[in-house]
């Protein structure tokens, strides 16, 4: 019988814009190439960056806070909580978009693929980017 080798893939991040997310209220960050370190002192936002991203690819489940606290706490009702995650996993181009709108913080997500849309709607994102990425929540953080 043959043992099957899996390849592994590594993920190059590229960009990720925060509108309305925790204390974020409007920020993109473009990360450089190479080896890419979060500094900074304790309540400037390290670990937000962190669940953004978790949140953006994954859902509800990646949050230690619940939705009402994760929209920027002065942000008006019209406006969304949103973040965008740009990256590059194998030989594709990922552009990962989840967002809350309204009072009743209704979710919605969608993700490209090389500029072509590959999946719409919050749980189907997250299923299909569990699926493209081979690894779950817990798995992506180390929980």
């Amino acid at each position: 019988m043959k043992k099957r080798v899996r390849k592994k893939v590594k993920m190059i991040l590229k960009s990720l814009r925060l509108k309305n997310f925790k204390k974020f209220k409007d920020s993109l960050i473009e990360f450089p190439d190479g080896v890419t370190g979060v500094i900074g002192f304790n309540g400037a936002g390290k670990s937000t960056i962190f669940e953004a991203i978790a949140w953006v690819l994954y859902g509800p489940v990646a949050t230690r806070t619940s939705a009402d606290q994760i929209k920027r706490e002065n942000a008006e009702h019209s406006d969304p909580c949103r973040v965008e995650f740009e990256f590059i996993f194998g030989d594709d181009t990922y552009r990962v978009v989840r967002e809350m709108t309204g009072k009743s913080l209704t979710a919605s997500a969608s993700v490209t693929v090389n500029g072509k849309l590959a999946a719409n709607g919050a749980e189907v994102v997250s299923k299909f980017i569990q699926k493209k990425l081979g690894m779950d929540f817990k798995s992506f953080t180390g929980i």
